[in-house]
């Protein structure tokens, strides 16, 4: 159940999402929802902290890669 601005309660639907579609979700949701704003930095400093360990831009597309493959099955990158 979650809180409407009315006083009113609703109940919704839970969802449990991947790591991407948080990712999607993060990235194209409004900076002014503090959750949101949250999300956005949490993902930047993640990324900024693999650069900062030595990882070049090719690392990088191999951990995508990875994560992809993971995420889909075993679907590459290239192929999704």
């Amino acid at each position: 159940m979650v809180d409407l601005g009315s006083g009113a309660k609703r109940k919704i639907d839970d969802f449990m999402l991947t790591r991407y579609a948080c990712y999607l979700v993060a990235q194209n949701g409004d900076p002014r929802k503090e959750e949101v704003a949250f999300a956005q930095s949490c993902f930047a400093v993640q990324t900024r902290i693999i650069f900062e360990r030595g990882v070049d831009e090719n690392g990088f597309a191999r951990i995508r890669s990875k994560g992809d493959a993971a995420l889909f099955g075993g679907i590459s990158t290239q192929k999704i």
